[in-house]
């Protein structure tokens, strides 16, 4: 068995903390798009509904 060369560098693609930021990054960003496209969803059905609203609203009865 081979011993670890202390001055053995270890390149960036290799090292577990490389490996683990980036994997925290990408979780992270696939959360925020998920989470960015549900508000969007979620505001468009809103407006919708909204815009519904104020055009089925009976103007005779607004004015009394």
């Amino acid at each position: 068995m081979r011993s670890p060369d202390p001055h053995e560098k270890i390149s960036w693609q290799d090292s577990l903390s490389t490996r683990f930021s980036l994997t925290v990054i990408v979780l992270v960003i696939i959360a925020v798009l998920i989470t960015g496209a549900l508000l969007v969803l979620i505001a468009s059905t809103t407006e919708e509904q909204s815009a519904y609203l104020i055009q089925t609203k009976d103007p005779a009865r607004s004015l009394s």
